[in-house]
């Protein structure tokens, strides 16, 4: 509309330009002033017809969607439009993605959690059933539940953070102890040897990633074996005996709803677990890797920023 009010004032500065002329002409050859009067009065409605229409006639030009621009303003207008369009396109097909995604995780979760249902109402129909088979049960559904409501809330997460000096051993011991029933079910033990180190992060959204690496590491841990957390290099590194990744997989361990040749995710029928582990590093500025060890077992790795991490001394 103001490209169109441009082009209408440009017509209008002319026919006023045009009028001055003529006042000019009337004012040296002294012309009677009734005759420029009646010029200007009879031409003026003509104009502001033409100006009116020209606008009209412009504006539904535009509305067409085969239109051939004829001038300069036209052809901008039209530019603009079509990257409109485009925008519009890409944002409505980024949507329909987010949603299909959003689908995808429900779907993968409450698969999950009926499983776990099942199995609590096979344990719960014996006549006699203790309670310690039903613990890794619970904490799956439990588990998978999470999962589930973090997912939501990393998709909105933006800068909702509280960075704070954290106790590296005391962050994966309070870790350990949640999982207590998996490892137990597992009977595997952990081993620290990470030291006193202190790192900035986000309390909340670090324990979650290093639960997503543990669990990945005590499920597919062998009985009796050792899960043990190390420090090197401003890295934290969570090692498991188990089966390891094959080489083919690793490129691709942290897409959404890969579970690969040995199912090395957190959980075999969602493949969830490191995804979100992934998504949640990036937003607090950390990096994952996952690599094979030379012998056996994987190290899932996480790399801090070397100004957020402090040693400190006993």
């Amino acid at each position: 509309m103001r490209k169109w009010c441009k082009e209408a004032a440009r017509l209008t500065i002319g026919y006023w330009l045009l009028l001055g002329l003529l006042a000019l002409l009337w004012y040296v050859y002294r012309l009677p002033g009734t005759l420029f009067a009646d010029l200007v009065w009879n031409s003026l409605w003509p104009v502001l017809g033409w100006v009116a229409w020209w606008l009209w006639h412009t504006k539904q030009r535009l509305k067409q969607t085969n239109l051939i621009p004829r001038t300069l303003v036209e052809t901008e207008l039209t530019r603009r439009l079509a990257q409109a369009k485009r925008d519009h396109r890409h944002q409505l097909l980024q949507l329909q993605a987010r949603q299909r995604q959003e689908l995808d995780y429900v779907d993968r979760f409450a698969h999950e959690i009926k499983n776990a249902l099942m199995a609590l109402e096979g344990l719960t129909a014996q006549p006699t059933v203790a309670s310690a088979p039903l613990k890794p049960v619970l904490y799956q559904a439990n588990r998978n539940l999470d999962l589930l409501l973090n997912a939501e809330r990393l998709q909105f997460l933006t800068n909702d953070f509280a960075f704070e000096w954290l106790d590296l051993t005391a962050l994966c011991q309070t870790v350990v102890q949640s999982l207590a029933p998996l490892m137990i079910a597992q009977q595997l033990r952990p081993q620290f040897a990470i030291g006193n180190v202190k790192v900035l992060s986000d309390r909340k959204w670090l324990t979650f990633i290093v639960t997503q690496l543990v669990t990945n590491a005590v499920k597919y841990s062998p009985p009796g074996r050792v899960v043990t957390f190390a420090w090197q290099a401003s890295t934290l590194q969570i090692i498991d005996q188990g089966p390891g990744v094959a080489p083919s997989d690793l490129p691709r361990v942290f897409e959404a709803g890969f579970t690969g040749q040995n199912g090395h995710q957190t959980t075999r029928a969602t493949g969830m677990g490191l995804y979100l582990a992934q998504q949640a590093a990036t937003k607090i500025n950390l990096t994952l890797t996952l690599v094979n060890r030379q012998t056996h077992g994987i190290k899932a790795e996480v790399h801090f920023p070397a100004a957020h991490v402090k040693l400190t001394k006993l």
